[in-house]
């Protein structure tokens, strides 16, 4: 445990310095003495035993990386057979499998993961057939156990360093005033939850994750749709990758015709299907959820392990649908279904209360039961064991908010005008006649929307709103909260609430009583509760089918397999498969961290092999002549200096030009992810020397260094050619970029909140530039034009740089830009 630390200031920030501090449970993850082996490890103590290779079932690891390939690369079955049949194949690569038959009789010989069973579901209806008899529906789904799952995901040795066991409350420093919310066991919900268990219970946060409008075709006209599992121990990192299987999918859930039933009754009897289908799919976790499960973990420990329902991940009618309450209702909250818009906190669902409501409706069905469940706005339905408060979707949309009449002309003109920058669309015609958006469409409208009407709308408090908003959808979307930016993000809700009476006094909106308006008003609570919101990426285009069923667990074989040959090879596998299993474990688990599979590129920056471009001269391109070719003597290092004797380049030399550099960008903060970014310098065509450029130059700003002492830490520039200087001139360690300068940040006075600069001239109206190292260039940013007049016509983005003089920095270009702009 932590030990309070008095405070020695009474500021709050004087001591919220120094390494961050994890206190972990004290109660929770008790191991069990002796050394256990997991399936991988009797796996291979197995194949030892009868003395077979690892690709046993095949006759080399060339042949098994072949049949991984057909299995895995979308081949048809029909394809497959007719490659196998090739002459060449036949003669020359000789596999030891002939046909279609004779390749999948061995990949079905591979271990797979959890296996799939099918369960039917009768549904009664209230319409008689032609004999009087009530008529029913018979569905069938495709699925796997729950608990067999976890046992699964918790007892793979290719999670080994990806898994926590054991809840904790991380602060940001030893006086631990500000504590940190990342991974679910960072949280408040599995915390709490420890409290209630016995003494060394290991919890398994059960993670649902729904997709109903992912519908596929099963058997005919039949419809289901897919229902998958994870489980909160494993780090978001690999959650998040469909590669790493990481998420499971459990299950195919049928949509039935529903033919029996009335039109009255379908549709609360398709809300009763899903109840009934996901009671009989979890009725293992019931027994297990409350007595716990003894498993051998991917560290070779043997644990009692608690599978609960951690949470549902979903979409808004998912939600209510899963929490058995009508759409015009809030699935967290008693809020009533007409003040959705307001700002006032409302009496949360209580999960006891509703399921006692629920269950007592349906073992003494009658009108004041009915009654009760109206006035809280459920339905009636008898729910599946564990229903839960869904944790809301992170990605929000302004949706229409925006979409005012007295800014779509100069909005599409803004829009149209924006300079061009790598990771944005460039909304060429404008936003106002895409009639179907998506969300890819939304957050790149909404990365540059603030700084499209902070000119355009003559009414500040309308902006005002709009920023608030964008902030706590921006903030939301952080991979990591501390409670300060929790507090930022329920200050930035607020400051929406107050101001967002400015549409409907434009005329713009009549109400705000839109579900995902009122859902921002639990985020700060979910987020406390079961920490930062994941971002939920599993796909499944495929048709189910028995035979899709087949398709997939193939898929996992070759997966598992090959993460199994891997473990196997890896130096960390003792030679005995118990050895590094640790002794007996009494001790309190204290995993509580390990995001092995973030893996990222450690070089600063990444050119092409070879130049893009032939070696040429520079004086054809539209570039101040001489350059200046004083190189910044603050950037390389002394050693580096010494080499920095050369000759000024004449008209005549030829250099070696780039047209991007890609910068591998670590953040300085925890808060963010390291990315890749992307910086062009794009001349136009330039006829016999550049045709196959394109007629539009890109240049995109960057955000540049200074030197120590310096007002701001940062400046802004725009690159207009990347190059290396020959040997013969000098012997520079790095690329070069030529770059034209902006003056320093200015904080703008208006509603937008954005820095302002200008550009920067010498006498004579020339622009301000100088050369210097790439590794000078932090990250690219996006600079957004003041607009200062109504746009009769569109600029040309190429153009908008000579047109005007000031411009806001746009700090909703990414996370990094929000956070450290």
């Amino acid at each position: 445990m932590v030990e309070e630390v008095p405070d020695e200031d009474d500021n709050e920030d004087s001591n919220d310095e120094g390494p961050p501090v994890v206190d972990v449970h004290s109660t929770a993850v008790r191991c069990h003495s002796g050394v256990y082996c997991t399936e991988w490890d009797k796996q291979r103590r197995r194949e030892l035993e009868a003395q077979q290779e690892l690709h046993h079932l095949f006759d080399s690891v060339e042949e098994y990386e072949l049949a991984k390939w057909l299995a895995t690369s979308g081949l048809s079955q029909a394809a497959i057979n007719a490659f196998l049949c090739l002459d060449t194949i036949r003669t020359r690569v000789q596999p030891s499998f002939a046909s279609k038959y004779e390749f999948f009789k061995k990949v079905n010989q591979l271990p797979i993961g959890p296996a799939f069973t099918r369960m039917t579901v009768l549904i009664k209806g209230d319409l008689l057939d032609e004999e009087g008899n009530v008529m029913t529906e018979e569905v069938e789904m495709f699925v796997r156990d729950p608990v067999e799952c976890v046992e699964f995901l918790i007892g793979n040795p290719m999670y080994r360093d990806d898994l926590t066991y054991a809840p904790a409350r991380v602060y940001t420093s030893a006086n631990c005033k500000t504590r940190v919310y990342h991974k679910m066991w960072s949280a408040d919900w599995w915390w709490n939850l420890q409290n209630m268990l016995p003494e060394g219970a290991t919890i398994a946060p059960v993670i649902i994750a729904l997709d109903k409008t992912c519908l596929l075709n099963f058997s005919g006209d039949k419809s289901v749709y897919p229902v998958y599992i994870t489980i909160g121990n494993l780090s978001k990192g690999v959650r998040r990758q469909p590669s790493q299987q990481a998420t499971l999918l459990l299950g195919y859930l049928p949509i039935p015709s529903l033919a029996c039933c009335s039109d009255d009754l379908r549709s609360s009897k398709s809300y009763e299907v899903f109840h009934e289908c996901m009671l009989e799919i979890m009725a293992s976790m019931e027994k297990y959820g409350r007595e716990g499960k003894e498993m051998v973990c991917a560290d070779g420990k043997m644990r009692k392990v608690f599978p609960i329902l951690g949470a549902y991940i979903a979409d808004y009618p998912e939600q209510c649908l899963v929490a058995c309450t009508h759409e015009n209702r809030c699935p967290r909250c008693l809020v009533d279904p007409t003040a959705r818009g307001h700002s006032t906190p409302t009496e949360p669902q209580h999960q006891t209360m509703t399921l006692e409501l629920l269950r007592d409706n349906y073992d003494h069905h009658s009108v004041e039961t009915t009654a009760n469940l109206d006035e809280i706005g459920l339905r009636d339905i008898y729910p599946h064991s564990g229903s839960t408060s869904p944790i809301p979707t992170s990605s929000l949309a302004l949706h229409r908010i925006y979409c005012t009449k007295f800014t779509r002309g100069v909005l599409d003109r803004h829009y149209q005008s924006m300079p061009v920058h790598p990771s944005l669309r460039h909304f060429k015609k404008g936003i106002m006649h895409i009639k179907q958006w998506t969300g890819k469409e939304y957050k790149m409208m909404e990365k540059v929307f603030i700084g499209a009407i902070a000119g355009g709308i003559t009414n500040p408090r309308v902006v005002t709103a709009a920023r608030a908003l964008l902030d706590v959808i921006f903030l939301s979307q952080l991979p990591t909260h501390t409670s300060k930016t929790l507090d930022q993000m329920a200050a930035a809700l607020n400051e929406f609430h107050c101001f967002k009476d400015m549409f409907v006094m434009e005329q713009v909106r009549t109400h705000f009583n839109i579900p995902k308006i009122h859902a921002l008003l639990h985020y700060v609570e979910a987020i406390r509760s079961w920490g930062a919101a994941d971002a939920y990426r599993v796909s499944n285009k495929k048709d189910a089918s028995p035979q899709m069923i087949q398709w997939l667990q193939r898929q996992e074989a070759f997966i598992f397999r090959t993460a199994y040959i891997a473990w196997i090879e890896s130096p960390q596998t003792a030679n005995s498969p118990s050895e590094d299993l640790g002794d007996s474990g009494s001790d309190t688990d204290s995993n509580v961290e390990s995001d092995s599979n973030a893996k990222h590129n450690t070089k600063p920056m990444q050119l092409h092999t070879a130049p893009p471009h032939f070696p040429m001269i520079l004086s054809p391109l539209p570039l101040p002549k001489p350059l200046p070719f004083v190189l910044s003597t603050s950037q390389p290092s002394n050693r580096q200096q010494s080499a920095l004797r050369y000759s000024m380049p004449t008209q005549h030399d030829v250099f070696n030009v780039y047209k991007q550099v890609v910068l591998n960008i670590q953040p300085g903060t925890a808060l963010l992810p390291s990315f890749c970014d992307r910086v062009c310098a794009i001349p136009a065509q330039v006829a016999n020397i550049l045709p196959k450029l394109g007629k539009v130059p890109q240049f995109n700003t960057v955000l540049i260094q200074t030197p120590p002492g310096a007002p701001f830490p940062i400046r802004v520039a725009q690159v207009h050619l990347i190059f290396e200087l020959p040997s013969f001139i000098a012997r520079y360690p790095t690329p070069l970029a030529y770059v034209e300068w902006f003056m320093e940040f200015k904080t703008s006075k208006g509603p937008a909140r954005m820095y302002e600069i200008q550009k920067m001239r010498q006498q004579g109206g020339l622009h301000s530039a100088e050369i210097l190292p790439i590794s000078s260039i932090l990250w690219s940013c996006r600079l957004i034009p003041k607009w200062e007049d109504d746009m009769a016509a569109a600029i040309a983005p190429d153009k908008i740089f000579e047109k005007y003089e000031t411009f806001y920095v746009n700090d909703f270009l990414d996370l990094h830009s929000y956070i450290n702009l």
